[in-house]
């Protein structure tokens, strides 16, 4: 409530007092009227039309209270300025007005000043014509002079300016008119091509364009691609093409004519072209390099010379910048010392071990920090990540490769990672690189959680001792430098695991899953080298009902190679890889689902598919190498995971043994696991050749169990979590 105001009580209390004597009485109230006016503003200045500005009013009645909705605008020129009944100036025109607000008997003023400033000019017409050289356009060019607002701006001077070799306008200068407009006419330069005029005022420009032609057929030579350089990110080291595509244009062939090409402004190269007809195209190409490093530019040069009158030569040339990285020669035998590169960064060698196979060995050692190590051979690859024949990527300074059987050229790449815990980068490291030195051998140990018989046990040594053969030569050690791997993470009764592994734990445990002959054996890695995918901590669960059975029958070391080669990768880093195309399955649900049957699954390691083409699958009628898809039924234990049975048979990774015969371990799995990224010794695969029959039509049946011979291991991949882990022990990802 407010509080009581005499002014406006007074009278009202007398004549209450008249009425409580008897008196007669009558009531008069004071009507608020505005006693006091005040504008926000007194004046208004606008540099473009169609801007507008709110002015507030405040009025106050006789007794200080606010009235609202007590104030009429008007303008006294609308010519130059409208306002609303809010008091929204708005600018119509040039020129200076009063702005009026009233409110009951007072009157406060805005003076509003409206000045165009001219902020754009553009082309209104005449742009973009065509001519005949050395003559008058047909269209005058029309520029347009505008402000902040888009609207015209009358009286502002704009020059015409031809660029070189593109004639005369007339006149040179001129004063937009009330539409804002200013026009020249243009009489092309003789010379043929596109011709251009600027105009321009003070604080804006634009750009006309014309094409001078010839009354009489012309050639015009240009580019129809963009040249192209063989390898976009060369070394120092690497040899060059570039590629160039001509096309002619004109309505006229051309003559002889020479093209060049042009690196850091200096012509490195040429050819010469003995014409080109009218609308033909010509590719050629230029051998440079080796480059020096840094950023290099790349120009090709057409009619060089000057030999052929065209149309147009502006269009005569294409450039590229080329950033060449460095490399270096390192010759077995030698040390490159003093190594050193921020977070990032890599230094790039070279090694040709010569055509004679011979053991190749690379070593990091010394220095501070944390350094990496890729080998590739053959071609380097236009990615560090593409590194694969060697990566050593422990968390230390000590990193090493060995390559068995080298020959050619290859590839290092000596690399300081990101450090997401700590200081990034190396220093003084020395690389040595030599050949002929003994390999050492892959490791593959075994840990039995719980035993069977002896003999049982041996069949897993045995299996262990194949696998160390296949696999021809060590990978990296995996430091997990002071992270423990807790107990019962992979399987039950494996114990805490720490310290440096070689190659490749996998804790074996022969215990009861689910009775005679139900699912026989689970296999896969549980812990995987971040990057490279290859296993350092695997699991092997047979189950002991169905153990004695099959090693009555003979079938024991088949089948204890086979979930062997599940904890390798066989199957199980293949879509890490990036190497299995099309699935058939849903891994990442929960359960897992095969939800496309029949899909045409396949694994696309190149050598693998070279394998698999020499045991004549070179005419297999779809994509290679066939996976298996969820054929028979089997489900996410299989699909996805093996070799497809109904293509492959006996071949000793498909989903099903065969008993009482040689399941052989191929060419093909030996081959996948060096697309996988291990070395390999081929001499050792077991001989073997596709089943000389057409795959089925539509997804054959199969019986299995006792007294048929096959042995389903349908269900045998690994289902808990891999765990991706970088060197030192951070955990990347888990895959599922």
């Amino acid at each position: 409530m407010k509080p009581f105001d005499p002014r406006r009580g007074a009278c009202a209390l007398v004549l209450l007092a008249l009425a409580a004597c008897g008196g007669s009485t009558t009531t008069e109230v004071e009507d608020p009227v505005p006693a006091t006016l005040t504008l926000s503003v007194s004046t208004v200045e606008f540099g473009f039309l169609n801007a507008s500005q709110r002015v507030s009013a405040t009025v106050l009645d006789q007794f200080g209270d606010p009235m609202a909705n007590a104030v009429t605008w008007s303008s006294q020129d609308q010519g130059v300025a409208e306002v609303t009944a809010a008091g929204v100036i708005r600018a119509e025109g040039n020129g200076t007005t009063i702005v009026d607000a009233v409110a009951g008997s007072l009157t406060e003023s805005v003076t509003v000043t409206v000045q165009q400033v001219a902020s754009f000019v553009t082309a209104a017409s005449g742009n973009d014509q065509d001519g005949l050289a050395g003559t008058r356009l047909d269209e005058p060019l029309v520029a347009i002079v505008q402000d902040q607002g888009g609207a015209p701006v009358e009286g502002i001077e704009v020059t015409f300016t031809p660029g070189d070799n593109s004639g005369a306008v007339d006149p040179a200068t001129g004063t937009s008119g009330a539409d804002g407009t200013v026009s020249t006419t243009w009489t092309l330069d003789v010379m043929f091509g596109p011709q251009t005029v600027v105009a321009a005022i003070d604080v804006d420009d634009v750009e006309f364009g014309a094409f001078g032609g010839s009354e009489t057929p012309t050639p015009d030579l240009l580019f129809s691609d963009p040249i192209r350089v063989v390898r976009s990110d060369p070394s120092s080291l690497d040899e060059l093409t570039v590629f160039a595509t001509l096309l002619n244009q004109g309505d006229a062939p051309a003559p002889a004519f020479r093209v060049e090409l042009m690196v850091d402004g200096t012509e490195v190269a040429g050819v010469d072209v003995v014409g080109l007809g009218e609308g033909a195209e010509e590719e050629v190409s230029f051998d440079v390099g080796p480059l020096a490093a840094g950023t290099r530019s790349i120009e090709v040069v057409v009619d060089s010379e000057g030999t052929v009158l065209e149309l147009n030569e502006v269009n005569n040339s294409d450039d590229r910048e080329l950033i060449v990285v460095v490399q270096q020669v390192v010759t077995p035998g030698n040390t490159v010392p003093a190594l050193s590169a921020a977070a990032g960064e890599q230094h790039l060698f070279l090694v040709d071990v010569g055509a004679t196979p011979t053991n190749l060995t690379v070593q990091l050692a010394g220095g501070t920090g944390d350094v990496d190590l890729f080998v590739e051979g053959g071609e380097r690859p236009r990615n560090r990540t593409d590194f694969d024949d060697c990566i050593s990527d422990g968390p230390t300074m000590a990193e090493g490769c060995q390559l068995p059987e080298a020959t050619g050229l290859y590839h290092i790449s000596v690399f300081a990672p990101e450090n997401p815990v700590g200081p990034s980068g190396f220093t003084n490291s020395s690389l040595t690189v030599t050949v002929g030195d003994p390999v050492e051998g892959f490791d593959l140990e075994l840990i039995f959680v719980d035993n069977g018989t002896a003999s049982q046990d041996q069949a897993f040594l045995d299996a262990a001792a194949i696998w160390n053969g296949v696999i021809s030569g060590d990978i990296p050690d995996y430091d997990l430098d002071g992270t423990q791997i807790a107990a019962n993470q992979c399987i039950d009764g494996q114990p805490a695991l720490t310290g440096v592994i070689d190659d490749v734990v996998i804790y074996v445990a022969i215990r009861n899953i689910d009775g005679p002959s139900g699912v026989l054996a689970r296999a896969g890695p549980c812990f995987i080298r971040n990057g490279s995918g290859l296993a350092f901590v695997g699991t092997m669960e047979f189950d002991d009902a169905d153990l004695d059975l099959l090693e009555l029958e003979g079938n024991m070391q088949s089948v204890v190679l086979h979930e062997m080669g599940h904890v390798l990768g066989v199957g199980t880093i293949w879509s890490y890889r990036g190497l299995l195309q099309a699935p058939s399955s849903d891994r990442s649900a929960n359960p897992c689902t095969v939800n496309n049957p029949g899909a045409d699954t396949h694994f696309t390691g190149a050598l693998t598919r070279d394998a698999f083409d020499a045991a004549g699958g070179a005419d297999y009628p779809t994509a290679k190498v066939p996976v298996a898809n969820g054929e028979f039924g089997a489900g996410c234990g299989s699909a996805d995971g093996h070799w497809r049975e109904s293509v492959m048979d006996t071949e000793l990774m498909t989903p099903f043994i065969d008993g009482g015969q040689l399941n052989p371990l191929s060419a093909i799995t030996v081959q996948s696991l060096a697309d996988l990224g291990y070395p390999v010794d081929l001499d050792l695969a077991d001989p073997y050749m596709l089943p000389e029959t057409d795959p089925p039509a539509v997804a054959p049946t199969m019986e299995v169990g006792p007294g048929t011979g096959i042995i389903d291991l349908s269900d045998d991949l690994r289902q808990g979590p891999i765990t991706v882990m970088d060197p030192g022990g951070k955990v990347v990802r888990i895959l599922r």
